[in-house]
């Protein structure tokens, strides 16, 4: 299957068939990644001191985490709604797209109501996509149509498209040339002031970005390229892809050799390296992070089948997770982590053969607790999963993972030539204590 550069961009974690297709850009040209790896000396500088950094974590997530609002009982809520896109870190707001419009509304968890708040841009919906939403209910995302480029929105400011320093992915057989990409901000900071995301150098190469305008008008930051391409000689693609709640450290993927992602982070003054530079070989990226930047989660290759789901701390080192059992036959999609860390979510897809079903399952894992679904945490506390209903992902999480929202699959429409299941948006909240 060909990829388009765009979504290439676009898609916030590998699926199983992006792995070895990233080959194939919008203007046919290479999307291979990299740059020059950081000197280990940043290390130090990139985190706060190893030996508090668990601590630390845990005292500012229970501090400033964050709770769903009183009237927010525990409860299982199924919304006809397309897409989940995110839930506030604060848990009190959840962002849900209508894909087919290109329609943006929020649902307030604490009254049940989906209140419909903006579109992205009428023209080129396939290319564009909404992203993350910060405390202070600000939208990050790839918005417009020729160019698509990285762009916020709130309800005082509506649309602001950041454009980019770069020249982007530019159409050359128009007369004049017509710029086609510029780039995406794919997350933010709790206050909304601080993006992250990739811009597009030209139509082959992308680089991992920072935004701001805590103190101005808005300014972007060049994160440094880590990695090295295909060549083993210059950097190739990297991506920021989540933030940290003060938006200090920024982590992502890096191209590695053969491997077209390799899990990366950057400290505060945009100096990065990749987690295991040595790893040429076994695509991987991180996809969440918690609210210091200490720890960070995504996934990663299996060399014998599948991919683990993994966690890294300076203190720990890479830490892979996956099922007991079958574990070559299952992928650990990673979406979310809680702010202090110790819960990773995201979905579980099992499938013993390449000619069975595939099995998809929300899950949260801990390092306490392992892998479970949450179907089963849900059940366990009192809540109802209806009949023929299957939690098959998260896509986001609250900063105290007590509000969970994702994707739930019914079964077919019988009336259906295509027999597809028959999806819709879920949202849990938990009752305290239901992770422990």
């Amino acid at each position: 299957m060909r990829y388009t550069c765009g979504t290439l961009l676009r898609t916030r974690g590998l699926l199983p068939t992006l792995f070895f297709a990233f080959l194939g850009c919008s203007s046919g040209g290479s999307a291979t990644d990299g740059g020059a790896m950081a000197d280990a000396a940043h290390a130090d500088a990139a985190h706060p001191d190893a030996a508090n950094a668990d601590a630390a974590n845990a005292d500012a997530a229970h501090a400033d985490a964050g709770q769903p609002d009183a009237a927010s009982a525990p409860r299982l809520e199924i919304l006809e709604a397309e897409r989940p896109v995110a839930v506030s870190g604060d848990g009190k707001t959840v962002l849900i797209w209508q894909q087919s419009t290109g329609g943006l509304s929020y649902y307030d968890v604490a009254t049940s109501t989906l209140t419909p708040k903006t579109t992205l841009a009428p023209e080129g919906l396939e290319k564009q996509q909404p992203m993350a939403l910060s405390n202070t209910r600000r939208i990050a995302a790839g918005y417009g149509s020729r160019p698509t480029e990285p762009a916020l929105w709130d309800e005082t400011h509506g649309w602001v498209q950041l454009g980019s320093p770069l020249p982007g992915c530019v159409d050359t057989s128009t007369t004049p040339p017509v710029p086609q990409d510029l780039g995406v901000a794919f997350d933010l900071s709790d206050d909304g002031h601080i993006a992250v995301g990739a811009l597009w150098l030209d139509c082959n190469e992308v680089q991992a970005f920072r935004w701001s305008d805590a103190t101005s008008t808005g300014t972007f930051a060049l994160l440094e390229r880590v990695g090295v391409g295909l060549d083993l000689v210059h950097p190739g693609n990297n991506r920021a892809t989540v933030v940290s709640s003060d938006g200090a450290i920024a982590a992502g993927w890096a191209f590695n050799a053969v491997a077209d992602r390799s899990p990366a982070i950057w400290n505060a003054d945009g100096r990065g390296r990749l987690l295991d530079p040595a790893d040429t070989m076994n695509p991987g990226e991180v996809l969440a992070i918690d609210r210091l930047g200490t720890t960070v989660a995504g996934l990663w290759a299996r060399p014998t089948g599948g991919l683990d789901g993994f966690v890294w701390s300076e203190a720990r080192g890479v830490e892979r997770f996956g099922p007991p059992d079958m574990a070559d036959q299952s992928s650990m999609f990673v979406t979310s982590m809680t702010g202090d860390g110790a819960h990773v979510f995201g979905r579980w897809r099992f499938q013993a053969t390449f000619f069975d079903p595939e099995d998809d399952n929300a899950f949260v894992w801990s390092r306490a607790k392992g892998l479970r679904k949450i179907a089963d945490l849900a059940t366990a506390h009192g809540l109802t999963v209806p009949a023929g209903l299957r939690l098959a992902s998260v896509q986001s999480a609250s900063a105290d993972g007590l509000v969970l929202v994702g994707e739930a699959r019914l079964p077919p429409d019988p009336n259906d030539p295509l027999m597809l299941p028959v999806l819709k948006v879920f949202v849990l909240v938990l009752p305290p204590g239901a992770l422990d």
